[in-house]
């Protein structure tokens, strides 16, 4: 089956995710609102198919990987983490779909603290899968 190899693809998915994100942040501190829109749209894309990823394999394995008390701790992290981010990431992209400018900017100041913890614990989560549920 192809559940021992789901954690691999977010383990790369969500670095790559955090880079754009912070090349698109600092895209836009320096006015180039071009770039920052070429590099948030693949982030933002990312982001989204390593969070399938993760819900996918949580659900195939019916908690059968989240046997270690260091992965709970890093699951219960990083749920509540996508939670916020699964709330926050749709209303900045509507609101500059919108053309919305400044509620764009003020609620991707709260989404960005979101996404990098998402990001990290999702990368931290995926790693620690691979480690302990690897098959022996």
């Amino acid at each position: 089956m192809l559940t021992p190899f789901i954690p691999l693809a977010p383990v790369f998915l969500y670095p790559v995710s955090l880079i754009l994100l912070w090349q698109g942040r600092k895209a836009i501190l320096t006015g180039n609102w071009f770039r920052h829109k070429n590099l948030m749209l693949p982030a933002a894309a990312l982001v989204v198919i390593a969070m399938a990823l993760t819900f996918a394999y949580l659900v195939l394995e019916r908690g059968n990987a989240a046997n270690h008390l260091v992965i709970q701790i890093m699951l219960i992290l990083h749920l509540a983490a996508l939670s916020g981010l699964a709330v926050l990431l749709p209303l900045t992209l509507y609101r500059i779909a919108r053309h919305l400018v400044f509620p764009h900017k003020t609620m991707a100041r709260l989404t960005v603290p979101v996404w990098a913890l998402t990001g990290a614990t999702g990368f931290a989560l995926n790693s620690l899968w691979i480690v302990f549920a690897a098959p022996s």
